[in-house]
This record gives C-alpha cells, sequence and structure tokens, in this order.
C-alpha cells in the first residue's frame, strides 16, 4: 500500500502510475491510502488497474489522537498489507508507525530536498527525525533528497537505503517530428516560431518569478520567442498577473494541467527548469528522453545529467539571467535526437525499475513469515 496526499498529475504520483502499468499485477497489487477529499486525475485508471483508494484523515496536528487511532484501527483490521510504502514525508513517522506495530514492512520514500509544508516547517522536521524508529528501508528520488530527509548516515548506509530512480515510459517521449508539427498546430505556432518552455506545479518550488525574469530579459533583448507553460497550481493567479504587467501575453501560453506532456515536449526547442529546490524533477528526464536541449537550475540534483543535452545554471541574483539567455541562445539550433538509448543505460526506463521494484516487495514480504 502506497501512502499519498493524492493521486494527481504530480512526480511521484505520476511515477508510481508509471510502475503500476508495468508490475504483473497477477501477483503483486497497488493500493493507494489519499487524504483528497476530492476526486483525483489518476483514480479511475487507478481502479481499471485493480488497485483500491483508501480514504485517511488529514492531519492537522489538532486531530493528532483521531488521526493515530484511524491508522491503528485500519492496520489492525487489514492483513492483506504485507509492505506499507510512505511517501507523504511530512506524517510517514505517524503513519509508519502504526503499520510497525502492526508488523508491516515500512518504506519512507523521500520526493523532495524540503517537505511540502502539510504543516508547519518546525513540526515537519521533528516528524522527520523520528522515522528512523520505524523504517525498515530508506528510498529516495536522489542522493540529496535521501541525505536531506533522512541524513548522510542513512543515506549511505546500502544495507537499508537506495536511490529509486524516477523512471518513466521513455519510448513515449522519443522525438517524433509529425508529433511535433501537429502539435504546434494545435497550439497556433509556426515551425519558424522559437519555442521554450516548461512543465511543473505553479508553485514556488519551481521558481516562476525567474522565469518571467528571464523571458523579460529574452524580450528586452528584441528576440522573438514563444514560452508554452504547463502546469496548475496555487500560484496561478500570481503569474497570470506578472504575465500581464511584463507585457508577455502574446509571449506567453499558459496550457494548463496537461495528460500529454510526451507531445507537448516535442513542441519545444529549449526546456528550462530553474526550480528553487527538488527531490530529482522527472519532467528534466522526460525533456531529455524527447532529444531536447534541457536548462536547470543547480538546485536540481545532479543524477539529472544523464545526457549531453543537459546543463546546470545558477539562480542566486538578477545577473544570472544573462547566462539563462545565453545558453537559452546556443540551444537554439541544436537538432533533435533519439535518446532512448542514453535513458535505458542511465536507469531511467520504467521497465527496469518496475521489475526491480516489484522483486524487492516480494522479497521483503516473504522476509515477514
Amino acid at each position: 500500500m502506497h501512502v499519498l496526499a493524492a493521486m494527481n498529475r504530480a512526480g511521484a504520483e505520476t511515477m508510481l502510475m508509471n510502475l503500476h502499468r508495468r508490475i504483473d499485477r497477477n501477483i503483486l497489487q497497488f493500493d493507494y491510502a489519499v487524504c483528497a477529499e476530492n476526486k483525483c486525475d489518476y483514480d479511475d485508471e487507478i481502479l481499471n488497474l485493480g488497485g483500491r483508494l483508501i480514504k485517511y484523515p488529514r492531519y492537522k496536528i489538532k486531530n493528532h489522537f483521531k488521526y493515530m487511532k484511524f491508522w491503528d484501527k485500519f492496520f489492525a483490521q487489514h492483513d492483506e498489507y504485507k509492505i506499507v510504502h510512505g511517501h507523504m514525508g511530512s506524517t510517514a513517522p505517524l503513519y509508519l508507525a502504526m503499520a510497525k506495530k502492526h508488523g508491516k514492512f515500512v518504506v519512507a520514500h523521500a520526493h523532495n530536498t524540503r517537505g511540502r509544508f502539510y504543516m508547519p516547517e518546525f513540526m515537519y522536521k521533528i516528524y522527520s527525525h523520528e522515522i528512523h524508529k520505524y523504517a525498515d528501508y530508506f528510498m529516495g528520488c536522489s542522493m540529496q533528497a535521501l541525505e536531506a530527509i533522512y541524513g548522510e548516515s542513512t543515506a549511505h548506509d546500502n544495507s537499508k537505503s537506495s536511490v529509486f530512480n524516477n523512471a518513466i515510459e521513455a519510448e513515449r517521449y522519443i522525438f517524433n517530428k509529425s508529433v511535433r508539427d501537429e502539435v504546434r498546430h494545435e497550439l497556433n505556432l509556426s515551425a519558424a516560431d522559437f519555442v521554450i518552455g516548461t512543465v511543473g506545479r505553479l508553485s514556488q518550488q519551481k521558481n516562476p518569478g525567474k522565469i518571467i525574469e528571464i523571458l523579460l530579459a529574452l524580450k528586452n533583448r528584441g528576440i522573438n520567442f514563444k514560452f508554452l507553460w504547463a502546469g496548475a497550481g496555487e500560484l496561478k493567479d500570481e503569474i497570470e498577473t506578472l504575465i500581464y504587467a511584463n507585457n508577455l501575453s502574446e509571449n506567453i501560453k499558459m496550457l494548463g494541467l496537461r495528460n500529454d506532456v510526451n507531445r507537448i515536449l516535442q513542441a519545444l526547442d529549449v526546456f528550462i527548469c530553474p526550480s528553487l529546490w527538488e527531490g530529482l524533477p522527472i519532467v528534466a528526464i522526460e525533456a531529455q528522453a524527447a532529444g531536447l536541449a534541457s536548462l536547470c537550475s543547480d538546485r536540481c540534483a545532479p543524477e539529472i545529467n544523464i545526457t549531453s543535452l543537459c546543463k546546470f545554471l545558477p539562480i542566486d541574483n538578477e545577473l544570472d539571467n544573462l547566462k539563462w539567455i545565453d545558453a537559452i541562445m546556443k540551444c537554439k539550433d541544436i537538432a533533435r535526437r533519439n535518446t532512448f538509448d542514453e535513458i535505458k543505460a542511465a536507469g531511467f526506463d520504467i521497465s527496469a525499475t518496475a521489475e526491480w521494484l516489484q522483486n524487492f516487495y516480494i522479497n521483503k514480504a516473504a522476509s515477514l513469515f
């Protein structure tokens, strides 16, 4: 059973669905515990794949004892769950403690280098420290994420931790000029347009202010470009206000949440990801799988540098914007190519990771008997 907040289209959730589609569902089942009250993007597919959705109460500190009672009762009544895989980091020491109490094999998984702020930061740090008492195994999307959330000692102990690559269905991203032309036509872009873009939640983490700075600097240099911005999130209104205030409405197309990121990436010439912090941005892997020049902030995990198409840039001040502009212009004429073999060799194709995780679960479940 995987524990998350919701099964919407985000990095960790998309990775889990990629895995769910590839496991042998005759011998292994993925169920998902979520606290989302509304229907989520992947709910229907989970049910169609034979999975179940369990609703648990959202943790609010004041409902601490009610929250713990829910998990205690749930695990007491559900012996069928042999492994509990915690992706909801903020409260992991709470629900994983109850899972451990009832004899489950407990996995704690770090998907970022910072918490998602479902609780105050000081509470998050306190609870994160406690997880060492209950987790049997630790996974992280990068070594940075493992170190940041669980500490260097745990991160480098190969007997109880490992980096688990945020793998993708790489074949879906192979560059295809016909798809590129098709998507550009759909979005009223010409074949000659210079198209930059990003994909990600409209949140502080993704550094939308820096994106606006870079695009404004490009425009002020007289560079003609279009920018595709795919994603949804709490900063949508603020971003749209910035776009209007900086007279960038003609340059930027807000695409909202998309279920065809593999197609959108085909239409781009350059992908940018100036995040303030990241565990490992899956979309940077997807962009390289699409043969796309990918410019990422130097705050991103070094593990994403899996092809010659990836470059890291600083985001410390406005002077750094010039480095982004120069890098973007140097990428303008890079020829697209098939990078499938490179993605697979780097361990980011879903087939290999799904097989590894399936064997891991089966072996750990067997050890409980």
